[in-house]
């Protein structure tokens, strides 16, 4: 499968000479404040760090995750971005069928095609606003996999699972010997029920494997810090024995230690992605040639609804120096589909002139 994101800015000052600070990036879901102002000054007071080799066990790091959610320390596991453990949890688990819920982030159909599983699409359906019934998606279960993965909030369409729902495939997959692979990585910018929506707790679920990207949040993604949650003993003790040594460096690592301590950093981060969203929804709104998907997290998916394609939008939006998902690559969208971030106040109402300015 090819590999398709956002943040791709080098490509376009590659192929278009515009400086890359010049470019209003919307193609990326980070967090709309930046990198915390302590990640900054933590990173310029650990120089001397470079000089030594990461704790291989990232004791610290997963000390203050694992602080941060109450939980034993034995249930985290560092990584490099979530997708390090993405590719880490598939070769371990080798499910032989895995159901992927989508349209979804393509790294899991990566990792799942690394190690020769067998994948099947339970999709969420555009005239149902991509919500997923639920019913139908434990009776598919019901035919027989090893694997269940769900993106939750869902990455592109915002769908927002709730943890009764959650709770109900885990146990009904329990039932067949299903795991379930859970991505949580946009829970953080959740301001519509996020923290009800997650299974994080003492008593999560056997089965399930929960992803965190720490980059996202703290707007880190030239460090990458992400982790995974279980309460599988012999799952996280095979998963410290085959991740690669290393794989995340002394900056990452520190991360955790510095930010999880200031919890007011999420509320405000919360704070201000459900103002700019609205913000953006209600401004979206106005176009009578885009369809605007609720959205309870740091980015919106849009329906191009005249003649224009996303590649098109794309290209007219880029000689304003703004950068778009265009999101039909993902599965079972097409090119009337594109993703945007959910940024700060002058870079929306920028976005906004912009496609004001477009026929």
């Amino acid at each position: 499968m090819k590999k398709n994101h956002g943040g791709n800015i080098y490509s376009i000052v590659r192929e278009y000479g515009i400086p890359a600070d010049e470019i209003i990036d919307f193609s990326v879901n980070l967090n709309p404040m930046g990198t915390p102002q302590a990640i900054k000054k933590m990173i310029t007071e650990s120089m001397d760090g470079i000089m030594h080799y990461p704790d291989p066990e990232y004791t610290e790091c997963r000390e203050s995750i694992a602080a941060y959610h109450n939980l034993p320390y034995k249930y985290i596991t560092a990584g490099n971005g979530a997708t390090e453990l993405i590719f880490l949890y598939c070769r371990i688990i080798k499910p032989a069928r895995t159901l992927v819920v989508a349209p979804t982030f393509s790294e899991y159909s990566r990792a799942l095609e690394a190690v020769g599983s067998g994948i099947n699409y339970f999709r969420l359906e555009e005239e149902d606003e991509f919500r997923p019934d639920i019913d139908s998606l434990n009776k598919e279960i019901s035919r027989g996999y090893d694997l269940v993965v769900i993106c939750n909030p869902n990455n592109p369409t915002g769908t927002l699972f709730s943890k009764k729902e959650i709770l109900s495939i885990a146990e009904h997959g329990a039932r067949t010997g299903c795991r379930i692979l859970l991505d949580e990585s946009f829970m953080e910018f959740a301001f519509n029920g996020g923290n009800l929506s997650t299974v994080i707790e003492n008593d999560i679920p056997f089965n399930i494997f929960v992803i965190r990207s720490l980059t996202k949040i703290l707007s880190l993604p030239g460090l990458r810090i992400g982790y995974g949650v279980s309460a599988d003993e012999e799952l996280n003790i095979e998963l410290a024995e085959q991740k690669e040594p290393w794989s995340i460096n002394v900056f990452a690592a520190k991360a955790p230690c510095y930010i999880l301590k200031d919890l007011n950093y999420f509320e405000e981060t919360r704070r201000v992605v459900a103002e700019e969203n609205e913000f953006l929804a209600t401004n979206l709104a106005k176009f009578e040639w885009l369809k605007t998907f609720s959205s309870p997290a740091n980015y919106i998916i849009l329906k191009i609804l005249n003649h224009m394609t996303s590649p098109h939008l794309g290209e007219s939006l880029l000689k304003k120096k703004i950068l778009i998902r265009d999101a039909s690559n993902f599965m079972f969208l097409d090119e009337k589909f594109i993703r945007i971030a959910v940024k700060d106040r002058e870079s929306n109402r920028m976005l906004i002139d912009a496609l004001s300015e477009i026929n």
